[in-house]
């Protein structure tokens, strides 16, 4: 009996230590979503509510401005966050919305660029462009328009 009293309080300090470990600390690779814009862009304060129609196609301008979205590849950590945390989406079920639009021909997903700094490159070519990036790659080049977490 001796045995499985000791052998308990060993299991209940060692669940007690890993849960303490996992709760101090911080997650790898997670990082907040940022929303850029043209650094001369008047966007600023965005809505989610805003950039979830304007990412699932049902809006065109975000505070009576034309906004045009671009994205990242769906296999990038950024975009499945910003898919689950602002379209409310798995990044396959953002795929099955987007491939049903297509098919009927009532809209096309936004624009898919390889990289944050393509996606930077086209926003500070492009005035009236929007797109999420990991909140690490954000430099002078662009305006962030809204932060997410």
């Amino acid at each position: 009996m001796q045995f499985i009293n000791t052998n308990s309080r060993r299991i209940k300090w060692l669940l007690i230590f890993t849960v303490s470990v996992f709760l101090t600390t911080p997650l790898v690779g997670v990082a907040d979503i940022a929303m850029i814009v043209h650094k001369d862009s008047s966007l600023s304060d965005v809505r989610i509510k805003d950039v979830k129609l304007l990412y699932l196609g049902k809006r065109k301008k975000i505070g009576g401005i034309r906004t045009i979205p671009v994205t990242l590849p769906n296999l990038s950590q950024a975009a499945k966050q910003f898919s689950t945390l602002v379209l409310s989406k798995t990044p396959k079920q953002l795929k099955a919305y987007w491939t049903g639009l297509v098919f009927t021909g009532k809209g096309a997903p936004p624009p898919v660029l390889d990289s944050p700094q393509a996606i930077k490159q086209w926003i500070v070519e492009n005035p009236e462009g929007m797109a999420f990036i990991d909140s690490n790659d954000v430099d002078d080049s662009v305006s962030v328009a809204a932060t997410y977490k």
